[in-house]
């Protein structure tokens, strides 16, 4: 954790830059409450991922079902207490 108590994202696994993946599904709402755990999967050319949450808060999903992103893109963040973001970088 920061200083300020935020949560670090430390999300796995990570892909390399230059892979394309395909959000495949969100297994909750954007703007639902979330605790730490799976959340949705993004689907590589060989295999599906798990997308966990590494923290509790609010959903905010930037990438929805269906949509191509590179590795190292942000697709969701939540939105801690406090107004505090923890940007959710998975792939």
């Amino acid at each position: 954790t920061t200083d300020r108590g935020q949560a670090e994202p430390g999300l796995s696994p990570q892909l390399p830059a230059q892979t394309e993946v395909t959000v495949a599904d969100w297994r909750v709402a954007d703007g639902a409450t979330v605790d730490e755990g799976l959340i949705g999967a993004v689907e590589t050319d060989k295999s599906l991922v798990d997308i966990e949450a590494p923290a509790t808060g609010v959903l905010q999903i930037q990438s929805q079902a269906g949509s191509v992103v590179k590795g190292g893109a942000t697709i969701a963040f939540i939105r801690l207490s406090k107004g505090q973001s923890n940007w959710l970088q998975h792939i």
